[in-house]
């Protein structure tokens, strides 16, 4: 079950992505670290600003990746 719903949030946001105001597909900002890291390449900060538990996560994720985190 906990599946099931996992894929149809996904199907959602994926969905709510391609929505747009004016008819035309508006700028999608990234939503993980993955998807940000894939779009700004050149950076090289990161700013860290979730809740406690993820905190240590994103910025792992982002010294993993040689960036500096704060």
């Amino acid at each position: 079950a906990a599946k099931g719903a996992l894929v149809q949030a996904e199907a959602l946001l994926a969905e709510s992505e391609k929505k747009t105001n004016s008819g035309s597909k508006m700028e999608v900002l990234p939503k993980t670290f993955e998807q940000a890291y894939k779009t700004f390449s050149d950076a090289n900060m990161l700013f860290v600003s979730v809740p406690g538990p993820y905190a240590a996560l994103e910025a792992s994720k982002a010294l993993n990746a040689n960036m500096n985190v704060m």
